[in-house]
């Protein structure tokens, strides 16, 4: 099964494909500074650089800043400036209704804060 999954940092936005747990491709970019929806197409832009046309089953956002996990929104971005990101819909709607789980690197890798 293949999966995607995008970093959202401060500097760059960073995608992989992944088969199993085993990367196939990677790529960064610098992270727009402009706005949600700039930071939305950068990261579709990526996602379609990773997969070369690739079938993919989901995608995993992991993202500075505060989320709403529930509802699928970056908040804000402290080094960013902007928020209120509706990463979960528009990665859903872009990737024809993919599953899309938005996350903290805390989560995504696994580790709990003390």
């Amino acid at each position: 099964m293949n999966v995607v999954a995008v970093d959202v940092g401060a500097t760059n936005l960073r995608a992989a494909l992944f088969s199993g747990t085993s990367p196939v491709r990677l790529r960064k970019v610098p992270t727009p500074r402009t706005s949600g929806d700039d930071l939305i197409m950068a990261i579709i832009g990526l996602i379609k650089e990773v997969s070369q046309g690739e079938d993919f089953n989901a995608i995993g956002v992991a993202s500075i800043g505060p989320l709403d996990i529930s509802r699928g929104l970056i908040l804000y971005t402290p080094n960013l400036g902007y928020g209120n990101v509706r990463i979960r819909d528009s990665l859903g709607r872009s990737s024809g209704g993919l599953s899309t789980w938005p996350t903290t690197p805390w989560r995504a890798s696994g580790q709990r804060r003390s």
